[in-house]
């Protein structure tokens, strides 16, 4: 449980089609990402970060580092940790 004076830790994640999204659910981000890639081509990637808001008042998020990235081959969607793939379109 983080304090009330913590800013949240979110999940921000995209897949190299365009398709991206925030949540504060791990779980909700790695189905959106592996239903946008079951949709994609062969070749394209996807990723998973952690990230906060700013609490300076700025309108941005501070990514903290990738928590999960997959890619779409020829059988399906392959996810990895991390990994050396690049989200790509």
């Amino acid at each position: 449980m983080r304090a009330a004076y913590e800013p949240p830790q979110l999940y921000a994640w995209d897949v190299g089609d365009g398709q991206s999204g925030v949540t504060d659910d791990f779980a909700a981000a790695i189905t959106c990402v592996d239903l946008a890639l079951r949709g994609a081509s062969a070749g394209v990637c996807g990723a998973i970060r952690l990230v906060t808001v700013s609490v300076y008042g700025m309108s941005e998020y501070i990514e903290l580092g990738v928590v999960g990235e997959a890619r779409r081959d020829d059988g399906g969607v392959v996810w990895a940790r991390r990994c050396s793939w690049r989200v790509t379109g």
